[in-house]
């Protein structure tokens, strides 16, 4: 098997309920590091339940800040029918802090149904705004509220 097989085979197994099975997995996932990528993409488009697109989209959060193709699916997700990966979806953007995702993110607060996840959406579009994804995390802006994302690829550590 090439080793985008070997990812694919993973990432299908993400089609099931179960947390720690998804855990598993992706753990399973992160020696690949960026290799990953693409295949996410992938699994956002053909696995049907939403606590694995979620899970996909928490994966690849450690790369929304360097890999492009991360953002693009995001703001896909934001149009997910799952309520949880549309919140996860505005989570990674507000992290990623890319501007070219406001549009999206402002269209989807027009007719998201849902408080909780418009509160979510227009929390991405102010950490943007502001270039602070902390903003997320802390969205009555106290400033002592900071958001970590563990093991996260940014841009000046390819520097």
């Amino acid at each position: 098997m090439t080793k985008g097989e070997v990812i694919r085979a993973i990432i299908a197994g993400f089609d099931t309920a179960r947390g720690s099975k998804l855990e598993d997995l992706r753990e399973q996932l992160l020696p690949f590091g960026r290799d990953i990528v693409p295949h996410l993409a992938w699994g956002m488009e053909t696995l049907r339940r939403q606590e694995s697109r979620d899970s996909l989209l928490y994966t690849a959060t450690k790369f929304a800040r360097v890999e492009p193709e991360v953002v693009g699916f995001a703001v896909r997700s934001l149009n997910d029918r799952g309520t949880w990966v549309r919140h996860r979806a505005a989570m990674l953007l507000a992290f990623a802090c890319d501007p070219s995702a406001l549009p999206a993110l402002k269209q989807r607060a027009e007719v998201e149904p849902r408080d909780d996840i418009r509160a979510d959406i227009e929390a991405a579009m102010n950490a943007i705004e502001q270039r602070d994804h902390n903003l997320w995390a802390d969205r009555t802006g106290s400033g002592q509220v900071h958001w970590n994302v563990g093991g996260a690829i940014l841009p000046e550590d390819e520097a």
